[in-house]
């Protein structure tokens, strides 16, 4: 498997890098007896990509998963990527896991790789000999690609990455798991794929397969009111439920569920959670006026719902924003393409905060009073 590994900035501070682990490559293998609640989107977005008529200008079309962090996006991109429909339908595929640096040609020389030869290496970074290798490849060849985890938001660097993509047959797909719909934008995705959260029993099935290697709580019925305490205070991100239940791992222990039911998310044992580093990278790329407009939303309570028109009051109160409609609406719109924000299934003007990101937005906004932790975080 292609990959583009990502570390940590170099200029992290010490009390950051207990929460922060390398992010790991992709595996490609997504082990379906594992995944719950999912099958409805593989369908629908398989049929949406394979019949789609659309070409883009990239010289593929370009489709879009977009959701926030842990929400299940490069899962669904894995079920989708090893479907049988898939398998047998193109010509050349290939999975590259991006992140945050979007280099070209870094990106190019993991898409020429093949995962079948990993000895076989392109060292250099002549990127018109790497564009005309890549391009060679794809001559009228039927490509599928994956890009995993973009981040990248300049045109040109994706104009540039395109080149090559020109040569390939009609019918060719790019994928893209994005957390930020601005990406997708860019790229001029196709009816971008906004993947939503699980269901309650789902989650509880994903914490159950974890916690106890089963699907359900049969052998150990006594742990099933608090197992499912935990699961619903994942609230649908799966992600959560896979850590929760990764932490409880062949401990049937109800003193110890319990204690995990009540913990926060940065309580948990820093050596086994993923969570707040998965959602302090998403923080980690907002600008800076953004993250104290964020941060200033640590004040609302889970699950409250507000309007548009509060947040900008609450915003002007604490100087953080001119006094102009076009502005505050900007921030706004901001954070909620990049999935801070999500409107509420009650009302469709009001909008709240997922349980995990309020206790983001607590956290960033404590870490604002230590100046020197808040230097060594961002």
């Amino acid at each position: 498997m292609a990959t583009i590994s990502k570390y940590p900035r170099s200029n992290r501070g010490e009390m950051f890098n207990k929460f922060w682990k390398r992010t790991p490559s992709t595996s490609l293998c997504a082990d379906e007896s594992f995944i719950y609640g999912r099958q409805r989107d593989k369908e629908a977005f398989l049929e949406l990509i394979l019949s789609s008529e659309a070409f883009g200008n990239c010289g593929g079309s370009v489709f879009a998963i977009v959701g926030m962090a842990g929400v299940g996006k490069t899962t669904l991109a894995q079920l989708v990527y090893n479907d049988h429909r898939v398998m047998n339908s193109f010509d050349f595929k290939r999975w590259v896991f991006v992140s945050d640096n979007f280099d070209v040609v870094e990106v190019t020389k993991s898409i020429l790789q093949d995962p079948e030869f990993t000895t076989r290496t392109y060292n250099g970074n002549d990127l018109d000999l790497l564009q005309s290798m890549l391009r060679g490849k794809l001559s009228k060849k039927k490509f599928f690609i994956v890009l995993d985890d973009v981040w990248n938001e300049n045109y040109k660097k994706w104009e540039i990455l395109c080149k090559p993509f020109a040569a390939g047959a009609p019918g060719s797909i790019i994928i893209v798991t994005t957390r930020n719909k601005g990406v997708s934008t860019v790229m001029d995705a196709i009816s971008p794929y906004h993947l939503n959260f699980l269901s309650n029993d789902d989650c509880l099935s994903v914490f159950a397969k974890h916690a106890l290697a089963r699907t359900s709580f049969s052998e150990h019925p006594n742990l099933l009111a608090i197992g499912r305490k935990i699961a619903n205070k994942c609230e649908g991100l799966p992600l959560a439920a896979i850590t929760y239940g990764g932490l409880l791992r062949t401990n049937l222990n109800h003193h110890e569920w319990t204690k995990i039911s009540e913990s926060k998310i940065w309580d948990l044992p820093e050596n086994k959670s993923n969570i707040l580093p998965t959602l302090l990278l998403s923080y980690d790329h907002l600008p800076p006026h953004l993250k104290k407009c964020f941060d200033c939303c640590s004040s609302f309570p889970k699950d409250y719902e507000f309007d548009r028109n509060e947040l900008y009051q609450l915003w002007e109160d604490k100087g953080l924003l001119p006094s102009t409609t076009r502005k505050r609406i900007e921030c706004f719109e901001e954070l909620l393409s990049r999935s801070f924000f999500e409107r509420s299934s009650h009302e469709e003007s009001r909008f709240v905060m997922h349980g995990l990101i309020n206790d983001l937005a607590k956290f960033t906004a404590s870490s604002s009073n230590n100046n020197n932790f808040r230097r060594d975080l961002f």
